[in-house]
């Protein structure tokens, strides 16, 4: 069989399953495809690439000319980091699996043009930091899967309409953001979709524990077993609650909560054969339990929590087995173990041995004072880059009191991308290891007080695109070399007591679109140069006398917010230019929001929401509408604001 002249070598074809070859050669055989494949393979339905097409980075452009291709499996391709707009000229998809592409960092806002698309999987998708708004148009979805989506920062306010969608049978989000876990529960509960089943083990006591087998012959997908604090409990019959329980062979995720005796049951040993599909893994408030089996056995194993624990000392070979890694193992939180010491993330502790744990996205350690990962990180490679398809891309400290030493270990995770250091001791020694972060797009220091300066070397950082600086209340004055930060995109300067001034070459950030300047008492004007930022789409300004009269220049302007500014008395004429302009939100400036309600009102008219002290203003109506909620950022939190039942996004 030959395309044209050219022999398929490079392609086999098994029972209409269309397989790639390893080699950087497909890409031709795609092309031929793209153009050929109605006349070869009128029926082609299914393009898988599979595991061993990692190296994928992009799909070409005329991809999007398989209208006819109905499942596409990118499973593990994770160096794309983009789906270009012709991708969504795949109008025949119907089921699309991008799990595991680590690097997808945005989907096309066209991607809702896929309509047919019944079942679109995002698992471990850990860069994703937002859905499409179109997202909602795809009216057939009936299956979406959002877990481990650890990146995943909001939800469109689109995302609303997903709650009409009566095609939606599951809507699955293991862990991600807070506000993210909040909302995808809100839709489940408005969907009517299944959810975790809790079985309160004092309930099942008084009509028998025997009647936790039972639960072997149920179908669901998330299981809490719990104890109830408090009253007089019975150890034996703690222990014969979980001996009786044989879960769900097809259970994805498992709690156990308040369990009182120090060994677990007898089939947990082969927990990896019991459970094959669990994927998350919590264990929480565990009083007597010392030891852990080998958890990491589990070949499914994405998610594992371990919280008030207090008698197990040491996470050891035991976890792992004899043998194999925890090679899907993604995320992992821990939480108030008082007296854990060791970690080993290879199976003697020790160097240049087998990293167990290679494809680790997200670590969280909280109230750890005695933790150790032996070997932490693996000196030479760095940590998870061990026969990782993944780098570390991100570390979040809070609280820590680390020596000059400790914060020196950082220095391995050269392949960081975001950076969040709240309330840490040693700030000099921290920037001296920020410098290490060539690839850093995302950089928020929160309550640093000891922090007095950011170094000129900031500039360096060319591919940062988000700055936070809040609450560094001793931190004076920004470098120069922030003007030669060419993808910045967001800047946030929140409760820097001691600001006194801008650079101005802060004009030059061609690429900024979202200012905030809030709670910075001495910073008292703008430079002039900020005019040049005529990119800028959001800005939140509060505590200034008067805004500067070249606002009225930034076209691009979307949405205007002012907290905190009493001795603000008017609004500008020229604001009357901003065309653009959809939102004015004005909070706690009561001079400026009775002047807004009067004389200025005509300089807002052409506005089309405008939020005065949490009322909507209706333009060209004495009314006004109910009172609306908003929440301002704090502490390096991206806001989440409520306007009459609507994100405000």
């Amino acid at each position: 069989m030959v395309f044209g002249k050219r022999s398929v070598r490079l392609l086999a074809v098994r029972q209409r399953r269309l397989v790639f070859p390893i080699d950087r050669s497909w890409l031709a055989v795609v092309n031929i495809l793209c153009r050929e494949s109605f006349v070869l393979f009128p029926i082609l339905l299914r393009t898988t690439f599979g595991t061993d097409c990692h190296e994928l980075e992009y799909l070409p452009e005329d991809f999007g000319n398989i209208c006819k291709l109905a499942v596409l499996d990118l499973s593990g391709c994770y160096k794309i980091k983009v789906l270009l707009e012709t991708f969504c000229q795949l109008m025949g998809l119907k089921d699309l699996n991008l799990s595991d592409c680590h690097g997808l960092q945005q989907l096309h806002e066209s991607f809702g043009d896929l309509s047919e698309i019944q079942s679109l999987n995002l698992t471990s998708c850990s860069k994703l930091r937002t859905l499409p708004h179109s997202l909602f148009k795809i009216h057939k979805l009936k299956h979406l899967n959002l877990s481990y989506c650890i990146s995943l920062i909001y939800l469109p306010s689109s995302f609303d309409s997903i709650s009409k969608m009566t095609s939606l049978i599951e809507l699955n989000i293991a862990t991600g953001q807070q506000r993210v876990l909040d909302k995808v529960q809100s839709i489940r509960e408005h969907l009517n979709l299944p959810r975790a089943i809790k079985h309160d083990v004092h309930e099942m006591e008084n009509v028998g524990s025997s009647s936790i087998v039972e639960l072997g012959r149920l179908h669901c997908h998330e299981l809490i077993v719990h104890w109830e604090h408090g009253g007089i409990r019975n150890v034996d019959k703690d222990k014969l609650v979980p001996e009786n329980l044989v879960p769900p062979r097809t259970l994805e995720s498992f709690g156990l909560y308040g369990y009182m005796c120090k060994d677990f049951p007898t089939w947990v040993s082969g927990i990896s054969s019991y459970l094959p599909y669990l994927m998350c893994l919590r264990l929480a408030n565990l009083a007597k339990c010392d030891h852990l089996p080998a958890f990491g056995q589990l070949p499914n194993l994405r998610n594992f929590c371990m919280e008030d624990i207090p008698s197990v000392r040491k996470i050891g070979r035991e976890f792992y087995g004899d043998e194999g890694n925890c090679k899907k193992l993604k995320v992992i939180r821990l939480e108030r173990m008082d007296n854990l010491e060791e970690w080993w993330t290879t199976r003697s502790g020790e160097e240049d041995k087998e990293f167990l744990i290679p494809n680790l996205h997200l670590l969280q350690v909280t109230d750890y004072p005695k933790l150790s990962f032996l070997p932490y990180p693996p000196r030479k490679q760095g940590f998870g880059s061990l026969v990782s398809s993944t780098l570390p891309f991100s570390v979040f400290i809070r609280n820590c009191n680390f020596s000059t030493g400790r914060w020196g270990r950082l220095e391995h995770l050269a392949t960081l991308e975001i950076f969040y250091a709240k309330g840490c001791s040693g700030s000099r020694t921290l920037l001296d290891i920020i410098k290490c972060f060539l690839s850093l797009r995302v950089l928020h220091l929160i309550s640093q007080e000891d922090m007095e300066i950011l170094p000129e070397w900031l500039g360096q950082l060319v591919s940062l695109d988000e700055i936070n600086i809040d609450n560094c209340r001793n931190l004076t004055s920004l470098p120069k070399s922030i003007q030669n930060l060419p993808a910045l995109r967001e800047l946030w300067l929140r409760e820097r007591k001691g600001l006194e001034i801008l650079p101005e070459g802060l004009g030059q950030l061609a690429s900024l679109k979202k200012l905030l300047i809030m709670d910075c008492p001495k910073l008292t004007f703008l430079p002039e140069s900020m005019m040049n930022l005529t990119g800028l789409e959001e800005l939140w300004l509060g505590g200034f006398n008067s805004l500067p009269e070249w606002i009225g220049q930034l076209s691009c302007l979307k949405e205007i917010n002012i907290f905190d500014s009493p001795n603000m008395t008017c609004l500008l004429e020229s604001m009357q230019n901003l065309n653009n302009l959809k939102k004015l939100y004005i909070w706690n400036c009561p001079r400026l929001i009775e002047r807004c309600r009067q004389e200025d009102a005509n300089k807002i008219s052409h506005i089309p929401r405008v939020i005065l002290d949490g009322k909507r203003v209706i333009p060209g109506q004495a009314i006004e509408g109910p009172e609306v909620a908003i929440f301002v950022p704090r502490n390096g939190d991206l806001r989440s604001t409520m306007i009459n039942g609507e994100d405000h996004d």
